[in-house]
């Protein structure tokens, strides 16, 4: 059984295809183990870069595999930043939030808070 990180992506577009997935491939103790991912070209792309990585259309549908990961990136749209980040705390994941990473600084406190007491 491998010691790595299992990695989950959100989103494949420049921050997740450009930044996240080269450095996480590249860093021993880290597999890019899923990505999320509701767009077709993006889907086959990253199936491309990243073989043998399981591909969720839908955040919904990868938090319902809670259990498969240790460690979400958040790089979608910016509006799920905070959103994602607090259900990835949920689940018992470490997250990696892009930029802006909360909408406003209250909702980062939150984001903050949750972090903490898990």
């Amino acid at each position: 059984m491998s010691s790595d990180l299992r990695v989950i992506i959100f989103g494949y577009g420049l921050a997740g295809r450009s930044f996240h997935a080269p450095l996480i491939r590249a860093t021993e103790g880290l597999t890019v183990t899923a990505i999320v991912t509701g767009d077709a070209e993006r889907t086959q792309q990253a199936r491309a870069d990243n073989p043998g990585v399981e591909v969720h259309a839908s955040a919904d549908e990868a938090f319902s595999h809670a259990d498969d990961y240790d460690l979400a990136i958040i790089a979608g749209a910016n509006s799920s930043h905070a959103p994602y980040a607090m259900r990835a705390i949920g689940a018992g994941w470490h997250a990696v939030v892009d930029k802006p990473f909360a909408p406003n600084a209250a909702a980062a406190h939150e984001i903050f808070t949750a972090a903490a007491s898990r």
